[in-house]
């Protein structure tokens, strides 16, 4: 199954093939798409992850020192990847520099929402305010 591939919003007619979308016939006929394994794994393993390290914030001994073992955690891990996926491009590094003063500024206010706030809030909230942001950034500096 082919897909349009579409960059900015216009065609450029290159045909790309999704691996992870495959078509299936069912018992009754009918066409379905099913992700392949893989990737539904990895997504179920990365909201696994989110949950448990959210979760380790909440209940560790100190919010500041569980947030700071669980970054440098995933930093030796990206640190691990770097000689298979390469250094990003120079057109990315302002992007990533930016990514990482929100995050800092996320983290620190997870850490308070935490030690003043019931996980079963705060989890939620942390969770659906980053779409929020994301929309209004993007609104505001088009």
């Amino acid at each position: 199954m082919q897909f349009l591939l579409r960059r900015n919003g216009f065609a450029r007619g290159k045909r790309v093939e999704f691996s992870a979308i495959r078509p299936l016939l069912s018992s009754n006929g009918r066409t379905q798409t099913l992700m392949e394994n893989v990737v539904f794994l990895a997504v179920l393993f990365a909201a696994a992850c989110h949950a448990g390290w959210n979760a380790l914030i909440k209940v560790g001994l100190d919010p500041l020192c569980t947030t700071t073992l669980i970054s440098i955690g995933s930093a030796v891990v990206a640190l691990v990847l770097v000689p298979f996926v390469g250094l990003p491009t120079l057109a990315a590094w302002p992007w990533l520099i930016s990514s990482v003063a929100i995050h800092l500024f996320y983290f620190a206010s997870l850490i308070e929402s935490y030690r003043t706030g019931d996980l079963s809030q705060v989890y939620p909230i942390a969770r659906g305010s980053a779409p929020l942001m994301t929309g209004y950034g993007d609104h505001h500096l088009r």
